[in-house]
């Protein structure tokens, strides 16, 4: 396992932690996997750059990683897919505002900070509808 690795999840952790996400998303819950392990699972999975059934293959050989965010059991790859896709984009800012400030201290002058998030999918195919016909003008 690669010290990379570790210090990735170790990091991604402490992040996640303080963006103050609740363990569980209902108190109906089955809580058999907390929402920061979902959200840094999700982050690893994007920092390996991998697909969700091949992550979720790797993820089962590496019992340090397991041991490192305390997984009693390996999520199926649709949990992680599910979870993505109803977390709220506010927990994902937040995460990338205290990354930043990993990287940069308050009296810095960050002038150009974008965020890429073509990496991250869902999984699911996307149904993309138009409601209405597209309407075009004539303007000779």
């Amino acid at each position: 396992m690669s010290s990379w690795n570790i210090r990735f999840i170790r990091a991604a952790i402490s992040i996640v932690k303080a963006t103050s996400i609740t363990p569980y998303s209902c108190k109906y819950s089955k809580k058999n996997y907390t929402q920061y392990q979902l959200l840094v699972l999700i982050l690893f999975k994007d920092y390996r750059n991998q697909h969700y059934r091949e992550f979720i293959e790797d993820i089962e050989g590496m019992e340090s990683i397991q041991k490192e965010l305390e997984l009693l059991a390996i999520p199926h790859f649709t949990t992680l897919q599910k979870f993505f896709c109803r977390i709220k984009t506010l927990y994902l800012r937040y995460a990338f505002r205290k990354t930043l400030n990993l990287f940069y201290s308050e009296n810095d002058s960050i002038p150009v900070t974008a965020i890429d998030s073509s990496g991250f999918t869902s999984g699911f195919p996307v149904n993309i509808t138009q409601s209405e016909p597209a309407r075009f003008e004539n303007i000779s």
